[in-house]
């Protein structure tokens, strides 16, 4: 019995096959992380929205007791949600009072509301941005921690209007990186030596944390 090894046509439509198998892979694995990237701008922006309703019933956003215009809560990096407002200077403050309003679920805890499909985490945060002239502006925020770069670029991209790698992307608009527990104060999401680029190449499933100002 002759044995009969594949031909150069046989073996072309075996890795043209494989090719197609590969590239339907890669496709699935980019539309899913593109999803998950939506999702969070769209959680995002309803605790915003929900923030600007509570704003226009009090007169304050919530979680700002003292109406100084700005949430007391001033955090940067993750926080753990419990369910109670100790004081003002808790992060639940703000999902409670919203809860209050019915202007988010309350049939659901905090940390369910604040994580988001990547596995990060979202919470509310006031601070003051110091312009180049010394004068202070209190901002209030959605600070995303432990959220992909995926995510970062898609905020940028719907809210600021501004490509990840462009001038001060990532330090200027209501969408800027948090590196080391401040706002950035120069540089685009993919400069070298942000948490978007590794070895030199961006890898948008690395992790940073972002500040949406509202």
């Amino acid at each position: 019995m002759t044995e009969k090894g594949f031909t150069l046509i046989e073996m072309a439509i075996v890795l043209a096959i494989i090719g197609l198998i590969v590239a339907g892979i890669v496709k699935s694995t980019t539309l899913i992380d593109s999803a998950r990237a939506k999702n969070v701008l769209t959680q995002a922006t309803a605790l915003i929205d929900a923030q600007h309703s509570y704003y226009e019933r009090n007169r304050r956003y919530a979680g700002d007791l003292n109406n100084d215009a700005q949430i007391d809560f001033s955090a940067y990096t993750a926080v753990s949600f419990d369910g109670e407002a100790g004081s003002s200077n808790d992060a639940d403050y703000s999902f409670n009072e919203l809860k209050d309003m019915g202007l988010i679920k309350s049939d659901i805890s905090n940390s369910e509301i604040a994580s988001t499909v990547n596995e990060g985490q979202m919470h509310f945060s006031g601070d003051e941005i110091t312009d180049s002239a010394g004068n202070k502006t209190p901002v209030n925020m959605v600070i995303i921690t432990s959220e992909t770069c995926s995510a970062a670029f898609q905020l940028e991209m719907a809210l600021d209007g501004t490509q990840p790698d462009g001038t001060g992307s990532a330090s200027t608009g209501s969408v800027r990186q948090v590196i080391d527990g401040k706002l950035a104060v120069s540089g685009s999401w993919t400069s070298s030596g942000t948490s978007c680029v590794s070895d030199g190449s961006v890898d948008t499933s690395s992790l940073t944390t972002i500040a949406v100002i509202f």
